[in-house]
């Protein structure tokens, strides 16, 4: 695997499932992570493991339905970090990728669910 340390990742839907393994699989390569959900409850316990792990992982409310959610995970990312290397997506929304592309990320991933 490439070097990820320090590396921004942002994954779609990865509090739970194949995302979540993603993150922690990543994250203890040094990827900073980055997790978007709508579930809540299953979000900041997501986190709180990964940060258990030594991960540095953040976590903020995606709904990927919904354009201003979107934003607000890209603004929250680039903000927090000031950049993405990688978005992993759960769910293919064209909006979702062209905001993070303006940013100029590197890497793109989409998983398929």
């Amino acid at each position: 695997m490439r070097n990820l340390k320090d590396k921004v990742i942002a994954i779609t839907g990865g509090a739970t499932g194949i995302g979540f393994a993603l993150a922690k699989t990543l994250g203890s390569e040094g990827a900073k992570i980055v997790i978007g959900e709508p579930r809540k409850d299953k979000l900041k316990e997501a986190v709180s493991f990964l940060v258990d792990l030594g991960i540095d992982a953040s976590e903020t409310y995606l709904d990927v339905t919904d354009l201003k959610s979107v934003e607000e995970f890209a603004e929250f990312t680039i903000g927090h970090f000031g950049g993405v290397d990688m978005l992993i997506l759960k769910k293919l929304k064209k909006f979702l990728m062209s905001i993070f592309l303006e940013f100029g990320m590197d890497v793109l991933f989409l998983v398929k669910k």
